[in-house]
């Protein structure tokens, strides 16, 4: 199971890149952090590495991501302009978490929730800061941020039993 997160410069695909994607799979041996916004100014090199990277999602048998479905994949469907079809193909094998329960629960919760009720370690930061990272170009720290959210999203994926968060009731 190929575990995957990226990070972006904002919320809407049309107007912000992705600046770097993590992938995960123990199984397969495959630990590698992609980061487009080195390289943005080399053509060449940026789509290759896009190219590697679409190509791990294709050849996975299964995925898996935290709100990956809603999120990442249509992002990167709009950022690396890839057909409809091929996106497809990566919900359908996608293990998603937050989707399942937004689907079936109408109800969603945060990574951090869903590690905290079953014991896991957090996060080690919130995908807002990774756009000043980004901005400021401290790159290892945004590196390390997106792969530890891909191991954290792989982990908890890979459990045969999750405690769901309870619904949080906000008084208004």
């Amino acid at each position: 199971m190929l575990a995957f997160d990226i990070e972006t410069m904002g919320l809407d695909a049309r107007r912000h890149d992705i600046t770097v994607a993590a992938v995960y799979d123990p199984a397969a041996g495959i630990k590698r952090v992609y980061n487009f916004a080195r390289v943005k100014g080399d053509a060449a090199e940026h789509g290759r590495l896009v190219n590697e990277f679409l190509a791990l999602l294709d050849d996975s048998e299964t995925l898996c991501a935290f709100n990956g479905v809603l999120f990442d994949i249509p992002f990167i469907q709009v950022s690396f302009k890839v057909d409809a079809e091929r996106v497809g193909r990566w919900v359908l094998k996608t293990v998603d978490l937050f989707y399942r329960w937004k689907v079936l629960q109408d109800r969603t919760f945060s990574l951090d929730r869903v590690l905290i009720e079953n014991g896991k370690q957090v996060k080690t930061s919130k995908g807002c800061l990774a756009i000043e990272m980004a901005k400021e170009k401290r790159w290892e720290e945004l590196e390390d941020y997106c792969m530890n959210d891909t191991l954290l999203t792989h982990d908890i994926t890979s459990e045969t039993a999750i405690k769901i968060p309870a619904p949080v009731n906000y008084k208004k």
